[in-house]
């Protein structure tokens, strides 16, 4: 694997590296899917049918 400047890098980095990402990338996937709940019960306290609000 490549360093950044043309050294090859040790594998101890590469992992750090990889679990990081790994780890990143499971966190955003969380996130997106307690957010999608968070929607979901939004969308269904709102009510079906909303009338015209007046004020006198």
């Amino acid at each position: 694997m490549p360093g950044g400047h043309g050294g090859p890098v040790p594998p101890e980095a590469a992992a750090y590296v990889r679990t990081a990402l790994y780890d990143a990338t499971h966190h955003v996937f969380i996130a997106l899917a307690v957010l999608a709940v968070l929607a979901l019960c939004a969308l269904l306290l709102m009510p079906r049918r909303s009338s015209k609000l007046t004020i006198e």
